[in-house]
Order: structure tokens, then sequence, then C-alpha cells
């Protein structure tokens, strides 16, 4: 098996999000499948509500702890996360980023 690694720095006018480092691999054999755009838009939407227990709680992807106000999508596996960061993340994966569940694809 061969893996290939590729980066390139994407620089965005927002200063968050200067200097970001993109890596992308490519493994021989292995094609990304990503999830059903139908089971995408129908998973569980809600709106952040900070709590007096929900201490930490942060999107996985971005690594930002979730804001009071924040859109969270709620996979059925119960794993929450942002909104946009999960968007993207199932263009080209079709399984949760922490436990591996798969959503159906494409």
């Amino acid at each position: 098996m061969k893996i290939y690694f590729s980066h390139s720095i994407i620089r965005n006018p927002q200063p968050e999000n200067e200097g970001t480092i993109t890596v992308n691999a490519k493994i021989d054999g292995y094609n990304p499948t990503p999830a059903s755009k139908l089971v995408v838009k129908s998973l569980a939407r809600k709106i952040y509500k900070m709590t007096t227990s929900s201490t930490g709680e942060m999107c996985i992807i971005c690594l930002e702890e979730f804001s009071e106000g924040r859109r969270v999508v709620t996979l059925p596996c119960g794993h929450d996360f942002d909104d946009e960061c999960v968007l993207k993340w199932f263009e080209t994966n079709h399984s949760c980023p922490l436990c591996r569940f798969k959503l159906p694809y494409q």
C-alpha cells in the first residue's frame, strides 16, 4: 500500500483562518465516499444552548468550543458537531469522525 501526502497553505481574509494548512492524503485503492446528500440534509439540527453542565463541549473537527446560539448537528450515533464543519466532512466521508458510525452514502 502506498500513501501520498500533499499540503497547501490557504490564505483566507478572515484572521482566524489565516495560514490554515490543509493536508490531503491519497491511499492507493481507497476512494473517499461522500454521505448521501439527502441523509445529511435530514440530520437533526439544534441551536446550542449553554447549561451549567455543558462545560468544554466542542466540535472535534474544528476543535472550537460550542458557543451560545451556534447551530449544531447531532448524528444518529449521538455525537454533536458544528453544522458547517460536519457538512464539509460529509462531502468526502460517510462516517462519524469520532466513532465511525456509517451513514448511507451516494
